[in-house]
């Protein structure tokens, strides 16, 4: 099953990841190094480095489909979240609606975990 936001979905009503992102927001610190896990088009980075001077990773399968415009903190890996582990530290690890898409998502946990300070998920309830 696919559940991606399409830049043509963009910035109408996406599932009510803007909340999620914006409750996210609320929990950064400037200086904060994110990782946003299953990121899509990008459109969190927007909400996550526009609220306070912070650096965000993107990673998600496929960035052909990126829509947000570069900025100097912003990176987009292109790595498949069941064997990709981040080769730096973070402070904040960001997963919306992700685990339910992955057969095997305990690489994931292991890399989510490495948080320094904050783990924000959510997954979902139906």
């Amino acid at each position: 099953m696919v559940e991606r936001v399409s830049p043509e979905m963009f910035p109408r009503a996406t599932a009510g990841h803007e909340a999620r992102y914006a409750l996210a927001a609320g929990f950064l610190r400037p200086g904060d190094v994110v990782v946003d896990a299953a990121c899509g088009i990008g459109y969190g980075a927007l909400i996550l480095d526009g609220h306070a001077d912070v650096t965000y990773y993107g990673v998600d399968r496929d960035n052909s489909i990126i829509a947000v415009e570069a900025h100097q903190r912003r990176t987009f890996i292109e790595a498949d979240l069941q064997s990709w582990q981040p080769s730096f530290e973070f402070d904040v690890a960001v997963g919306f609606e992700t685990i339910e898409h992955l057969e095997n998502y305990q690489v994931y946990l292991e890399w989510v975990r490495r948080a320094r300070r904050y783990i924000i998920i959510s997954v979902p309830i139906v």
